[in-house]
């Protein structure tokens, strides 16, 4: 909006509003794994994805709403919000696409936060520094998850049972994170 204190310039906003749509394919993307996992027997894989969706939709998306509103932006939502969905067999096809999907997400975070800065819009290259650690933390934590499934010799115990103690550790984290 033109009589905004902020007077953001428009194509950073439109990257903001770009990432924001790569977050919700990510969220989208993550829930429907999570029901392709479960259905190929690997419960506690299910509940990461559920986790991993539900963080991109409560934690990542609220906080770029927030900062579009902070700055009398208006959030444009389109088609990617939607991912292409494609069958899986494997849980190794299931990690492939969601370490892909991950690294998407990331590749739109540094893209963002390069070009705010190189516009001098430090409010949103600020803003985004949260996006930069997470988006590290995220590809981290399911590039564990990838390693894991590609193993040799790896078998639905041993990845239930190792997914299970990570998301046991990543509950404790949460709650005792002080961010």
């Amino acid at each position: 909006m033109s009589d905004s204190v902020f007077n953001k310039d428009e194509r950073i906003m439109d990257l903001v509003s770009k990432h924001y749509n790569v977050e919700l394919c990510a969220a989208n993307l993550y829930f429907h794994l999570a029901t392709v996992s479960k259905a190929l027997g690997y419960d506690n894989v299910a509940a990461f994805f559920v986790k991993m969706g539900s963080d991109k939709q409560s934690a990542h998306m609220s906080r770029l709403v927030k900062y579009m509103m902070k700055v009398d932006s208006i959030l444009k939502i389109n088609q990617i919000s939607v991912p292409e969905l494609v069958s899986f067999e494997t849980i190794q096809e299931v990690l492939d696409a969601a370490l892909k999907m991950e690294s998407k997400v990331r590749e739109s975070v540094k893209n963002v936060t390069e070009i705010s800065l190189l516009a001098k819009d430090f409010e949103t290259f600020e803003r985004m520094q949260w996006f930069v650690k997470d988006s590290i933390e995220d590809l981290e934590e399911i590039s564990d998850v990838w390693t894991y499934v590609h193993s040799p010799n790896v078998n639905l115990i041993n990845i239930e049972n190792i997914v299970g103690k990570k998301l046991k550790k990543s509950e404790y984290d949460d709650d005792h994170d002080e961010d």
